[in-house]
């Protein structure tokens, strides 16, 4: 093989490489390598100077239609009514509500309807409520009765509104006489935002009459005149108990028409309904400073114009604190029935008979 014919078969061989100072250029196989990994330091470069793609701005011209279905979802979440976001429900449901906003009036008014009301109703037909006492209605406040944590009934459920020395009486619980020896501690929440006057008054909705020997209702307390909206509910409202409580100012709110008197079931009477009603008041709502233990309910709602707005039931029935109610809190001999006397009450429906004797 001559020199020229070998120096070109060597040059065959190897790669070409050309230029000038400074300038390079590789031809063959490895050219094609040096341009990809050229073009991947390029690219992964561009990547870190970018942001974040999620950036409606510096999205591609021609994004994924994926992503555009995604942007579009999150554009609709953000537009959702106040009380259809996900942040006011979570903050509903953990007892974070603040019922000054519409959007957590809206929510509280929505579940008190749709969960709690119609239990409500139910209960109150099975118990003869509306036949006994007033006609049927719709409420549209959340009545609830506690009483404390040391004296928790067995029926009873902790307060869920941070009060751990109260202990709520749920509805139709069967709560003993003891555990009502304390006044009771009682929410009203409603849902309107201007404010109303109410009144409150808690109900013997069985208490025999020994005189009579039947049964009829006795206020065991009433208070009227509380101011209350969506937004000025406490939990619990401290209303007054005793004459006393009214003579210290600032401290209560409302005003006291009948003290407090534990519920007192007499003995021989089986179970009576214990009923805390809220009854909003009309412009022309006047009631008296006292009224007797006695009165009727359903005359008092007529006489002033009051409408039922709440309402809350449990059961009580006789024990050894009863007889302490009647000999140091109200001064009298305590009654004991060998039979149970018939049921006398003239409610709504006119002279009802005697068909409780199962509650």
């Amino acid at each position: 093989m001559s020199a020229c014919s070998g120096a070109a078969a060597a040059a065959a061989r190897r790669p070409l490489v050309s230029g000038i100072a400074g300038q390079v250029s590789v031809s063959g196989p490895r050219r094609t390598m040096a341009s990809t990994a050229a073009a991947t330091t390029k690219s992964k470069a561009n990547a870190n100077t970018k942001t974040s793609p999620l950036n409606p701005s510096d999205s591609h011209p021609h994004p994924h239609p994926a992503f555009t279905h995604a942007q579009s979802l999150l554009a609709t979440a953000n537009a959702l009514a106040p009380h259809q976001q996900l942040a006011t429900i979570r903050a509903f449901r953990h007892g974070q509500a603040n019922f000054a906003l519409p959007e957590f009036r809206t929510l509280g008014l929505r579940h008190f309807i749709t969960r709690r009301r119609p239990r409500l109703v139910q209960f109150a037909e099975q118990r003869h409520v509306f036949s006994d006492f007033f006609p049927k209605h719709e409420d549209q406040i959340n009545v609830e009765v506690h009483v404390a944590a040391t004296a928790a009934a067995p029926d009873a459920s902790a307060d869920g509104q941070g009060h751990s020395d109260l202990v709520r009486i749920e509805l139709g619980a069967d709560v003993r006489p003891t555990q009502m020896m304390e006044p009771l501690k009682v929410c009203l929440q409603p849902y309107h935002e201007e404010v109303k006057k109410y009144t409150f008054v808690l109900v013997d909705g069985d208490m025999a009459r020994p005189d009579w020997e039947m049964r009829s209702e006795q206020v065991l307390w009433m208070v009227k005149d509380i101011p209350l909206s969506a937004a000025t509910a406490t939990a619990p409202l401290p209303l007054p108990t005793t004459s006393a409580a009214v003579a210290a100012p600032g401290n209560s709110i409302g005003t006291l028409v009948v003290p407090y008197v534990p519920p007192h079931p007499t003995r021989g009477t089986g179970a009576h309904r214990i009923l805390a009603f809220a009854f909003e008041q009309s412009d022309s709502t006047d009631i008296p400073a006292t009224l007797p233990r006695g009165i009727s309910l359903w005359e008092l709602i007529q006489a002033h114009k009051l409408t039922p707005r709440g309402i809350h039931v449990w059961k009580a029935q006789w024990d050894a604190s009863v007889s302490k109610v009647f000999t140091e809190v109200l001064n009298v001999k305590e009654p004991v029935f060998v039979t149970r006397p018939k049921i006398g009450r003239k409610g709504v429906d006119g002279l009802i008979e005697n068909r409780y004797e199962g509650i």
